[in-house]
């Protein structure tokens, strides 16, 4: 159905009308003559008129870089206010976040001037469990039935991974003798820093083989860093003890001399 809005005088062929009470939304206006002794009644064509309110969008700016699992990266979200909107809006990671990963937003509402910005610190944490990858987060912004999305915030999960052969070489030594491997580790997303290496000997009976690594530092890389895993044995020893007699003659030591 049509619902009236108003009326006006018709003057010389033109009548002239405002109105400035229509709420936010699309409308189709249209002007309709019922016609007199001079002009016949017409319709106008509708006029599609779209009345824009109050309202605000939402902006981020880029992470500095990947974040390490286990660590946290921080970006700044700004709220600009639109046809003079000024109301609190409640801001949230709204969908792609990895798991263990977790936003905080502060102030987590931020309300802006009229026709203004106001910014809110977000901060990215993710858990030493975070898989290691990239992603894309959407961050949300609320206020009452108004609601708007930052969809192509970009993520990078770094870590690293370690690597060995499954025996070292030689695979077999006998004791007092010593092996060696190649270790290496490699840079998963953008993954940059120092890795320590360390090793240990498992069982560890008595004189049980030692490991070492050189270096015990490295800084994986995209094709790898390496450290050489040194394993060493001990030989076997024996001691010479004078014998006790108990009963018979005492031994005899002979020297003889040139």
């Amino acid at each position: 159905g049509t619902t009236p809005i108003g009326s006006a005088p018709l003057v010389s062929g033109v009548a002239g009308f405002s109105i400035s009470n229509l709420t936010v939304g699309t409308h189709n206006i249209s002007a309709s003559y019922g016609g007199d002794l001079n002009f016949t009644g017409s319709v106008s064509p509708a006029l599609n008129q779209v009345v824009i309110g109050p309202d605000f969008s939402v902006a981020v700016s880029a992470l500095p870089g990947s974040i390490t699992v286990g660590q946290s990266g921080s970006s700044t979200v700004t709220v600009t206010s639109i046809y003079s909107f000024n109301a609190a809006v409640t801001l949230k990671c709204s969908a792609g976040l990895p798991s263990g990963a977790s936003c905080v937003f502060n102030p987590p509402s931020p309300t802006p001037a009229a026709n203004g910005k106001v910014t809110s610190a977000l901060t990215i944490a993710t858990a030493n469990t975070t898989p290691p990858g990239s992603y894309t987060i959407t961050i949300g912004g609320t206020s009452g039935t108004l609601e708007h999305d930052y969809p192509s915030l970009a993520l990078s999960v770094a870590d690293f991974k370690i690597s060995a052969p499954s025996t070292a070489s030689p695979a077999s030594i006998s004791a007092g003798q010593s092996a060696t491997a190649t270790i290496t580790g490699s840079s998963l997303y953008g993954f940059a820093g120092a890795v320590a290496l360390t090793c240990s000997v498992s069982p560890a009976p008595s004189l049980a083989p030692t490991c070492s690594l050189n270096p015990a530092s490295i800084s994986p890389s995209a094709s790898g860093a390496t450290s050489t895993l040194t394993v060493n044995t001990t030989g076997p020893t024996a001691s010479l003890t004078r014998p006790v007699l108990r009963h018979g003659p005492r031994p005899l030591y002979a020297l003889l001399l040139p």
